[in-house]
């Protein structure tokens, strides 16, 4: 009877240390849908005469951001009309100049889809179809959307007035403290869920001596230069990075105004990630990334192609 009641204990101890871990990583996790998303309410059905072509979205914000802009930018490569079958957490961060549609409800379409990660394929310059095309996986390149660059940064990426209008208090109490001459270099940190990668894909985050050398590649360039630091782990930026007068670590609770901040900077750090990839594709200013990702002899360093990922003006370290 004792053995019975031991294993009964052992087991409901498991279940609750399981319960409790679950608790604490939901607890820290960084919510990517933390708003009402609002959908253009009208919408275009399907059957018209001219062709339509939309995308699937895969993965969060950052990687969503790359299937808007390359469906934006494929359109317009083969004079089709995009639209939108799906939601997409994009309605929160801005206003889409995009119409939704319905699917035709023959069900007939043409899927292109990728076939490398991080590669660009110029079948998708040319696309020849009878039906409508639907375009499928991550579509992460640049050069899908460089036809369509400022109509992006103009139109289709300007951050919502409300985000722009949350981000403003934490910049102003920055500027209250600094000289109006200041030079604002945001930081961006991803670290979370890539490390502790379950399986060998490629991902890793940025070394610590990454940031101190590109926070002293603006140190010389600059005499006057304030560091705003963003992480989804802020404890450990203010435990292993740069802790100088001049370094501000900003917590906002909210991934979105995490963007519209950086979106405020005069120049960019990137660490990895595609949300930060977007940061700094929309910055204005000189952006470093880390050249040492994705990590060598893993899936992603063998398939990706670095100068279809990576844009050419953009400094490595």
């Amino acid at each position: 009877m004792r053995v019975v009641q031991l294993r009964k204990f052992k087991g409901f101890r498991r279940v609750f240390v399981i319960v409790i871990i679950c608790l604490v990583a939901l607890a820290t996790m960084r919510k990517f849908s933390t708003r009402n998303i609002t959908v253009q309410k009208n919408p275009v059905p399907y059957g018209r005469n001219e062709k339509k072509i939309t995308v699937g979205f895969h993965g969060r914000a950052g990687n969503q951001m790359f299937q808007y802009a390359s469906l934006i930018g494929i359109a317009k490569m083969n004079n089709m009309t995009p639209v939108l079958l799906e939601i997409t957490e994009l309605w929160n961060m801005f206003d889409l100049p995009i119409s939704t549609a319905y699917m035709d409800k023959s069900g007939k379409y043409t899927e292109v889809k990728e076939e490398h990660t991080a590669v660009y394929a110029p079948k998708f310059e040319n696309i020849i179809s009878k039906t409508d095309v639907y375009l499928n996986r991550y579509l992460q390149s640049w050069k899908y959307f460089e036809n369509v660059k400022m109509d992006l940064k103009q139109r289709h990426y300007k951050i919502k007035n409300e985000l722009l209008e949350e981000a403003l208090p934490y910049v102003q109490d920055i500027k209250r403290k600094v000289s109006k001459e200041a030079v604002f270099v945001g930081v961006h940190v991803r670290r979370g869920d890539i490390v502790h990668e379950r399986k060998p894909v490629g991902h890793i985050p940025a070394p610590i001596p990454y940031f101190y050398r590109a926070m002293n590649y603006f140190r010389k360039r600059y005499s006057n230069v304030v560091f705003v630091m963003i992480s989804n782990s802020m404890m450990w930026c203010q435990d292993h990075l740069d802790d100088s007068s001049n370094v501000y670590h900003v917590e906002t609770g909210d991934p979105y105004i995490d963007f519209a901040i950086l979106h405020k900077m005069d120049h960019l750090i990137l660490s990895v990630g595609t949300f930060g990839w977007w940061a700094g594709y929309l910055s204005p200013g000189t952006v470093i990334f880390y050249k040492g990702y994705p990590k060598a002899n893993t899936t992603m360093s063998i398939e990706m192609k670095q100068t279809d990922f990576i844009p050419r003006h953009w400094v490595g370290l």
